[in-house]
């Protein structure tokens, strides 16, 4: 079988490639960003397929720190799998993932968990015992619908203006004032004490990631090509709970709008601080026309924190597939126990 593991040298085929299939260049700082930034010292994971020296699939795997039931374990996040659209129906895919799963198993991890297309799910349940899981529910509210009916006309640019006041009339209420004792802060790097928030949050969900101050830093402060922000909610020198965000400016037909991802948040499980910090992240995305994120269906906190936000269910447009590497055991099979948000994939 012409599948190997990476070796030094085969990013510049690796990045062709990708630029084929995507239809967008992909740098060599986010490359290495991607596969030699992870934390974990058994990364990078990438199969390639290659045949008569020509280089025709590729999978990457992120391998991360997890908890399971609250217990250490690891996860694995499939990547950029990919196929030569000139190589196309020769089961090269299949085999990728087939190959990645029996080394995956061997490695020791627990679970894999990827985001395919409709078709890519296809194969995966079909061939690799991939198992459906749910499909991610998207948030999405329009902050300033005028901003967007702008884009389509030149003569509409003044309902721009309109949709302003439209915004502005959605956060008229001033940002209630922070409990006694506590503070909101910018978050520019994450120390120990993001260590300590993801232990105390380790039975927030069955089956999620640790988001350690390694990770955090990781994948937020040293991604090359998308920059975030992090605010965080303080107690003497206890970090309550922090969220993550994102602010991009998105082109569409004549024009561009701006849209803010919430990409990330954890906590205490304390309501207060939830509130405290859905306000305070309205205050800082108040100016974008587009707020947008995802979780789980099930992810009830989740939902509470994004609806306090502003953004509300729209559809459900992305299957989450998942498989199962050792013990199994009935928490693997109910969505509601994975905690999965844009922060778990790399298009975010």
């Amino acid at each position: 079988m012409p599948i190997r593991p990476y070796q030094p040298g085969d990013e510049d085929r690796i990045q062709t490639l990708f630029t084929k299939v995507y239809e967008r260049e992909q740098s060599m700082e986010e490359w290495r960003w991607k596969y030699e930034g992870p934390p974990r010292s058994d990364n990078p994971w990438i199969l390639v397929y290659e045949e008569d020296g020509e280089l025709l699939g590729h999978i990457g795997l992120w391998v991360m720190d997890a908890w399971i039931q609250g217990e250490p374990a690891l996860l694995g996040l499939s990547l950029d799998a990919m196929v030569d659209p000139e190589a196309q129906l020769q089961g090269i895919y299949t085999e990728l993932n087939k190959e990645m799963i029996q080394r995956a198993r061997a490695e020791g991890l627990d679970y894999l968990y990827g985001f395919p297309t409709e078709e890519a799910k296809y194969h995966l349940l079909r061939h690799t015992e991939g198992i459906h899981l749910a499909s991610i529910t998207r948030y999405r509210s329009t902050l300033n619908p005028g901003a967007l009916a702008a884009n389509f006309h030149p003569a509409l640019k003044s309902f721009n203006t309109v949709g302003k006041g439209y915004r502005k009339a959605l956060f008229r209420a001033p940002a209630a004032p922070v409990s006694e004792g506590r503070v909101i802060e910018e978050v520019l790097h994450c120390d120990e004490r993001f260590d300590e928030l993801a232990e105390s949050a380790a039975q927030a969900k069955p089956i999620m990631v640790q988001r350690t101050a390694d990770f955090l830093n990781w994948r937020y402060f040293d991604r090359p090509d998308k920059p975030y922000r992090m605010i965080a909610l303080w107690e003497a020198d206890k970090v309550l709970g922090y969220v993550v965000f994102s602010i991009e400016e998105v082109a569409h037909r004549k024009g561009v709008y701006s849209v803010a991802n919430i990409v990330d948040w954890l906590a205490l499980d304390d309501p207060d601080v939830r509130k405290q910090l859905a306000r305070t992240i309205r205050e800082h995305v108040k100016h974008c026309d587009v707020l947008q994120s995802w979780a789980m269906k099930g992810d009830s906190a989740s939902h509470q924190l994004l609806t306090k936000i502003g953004v509300r269910r729209k559809d459900e447009p992305m299957p989450v597939v998942v498989h199962h590497l050792g013990h199994l055991d009935a928490v693997f099979f109910n969505a509601n126990n994975w905690r999965l948000l844009q922060g778990d994939v790399d298009t975010f």
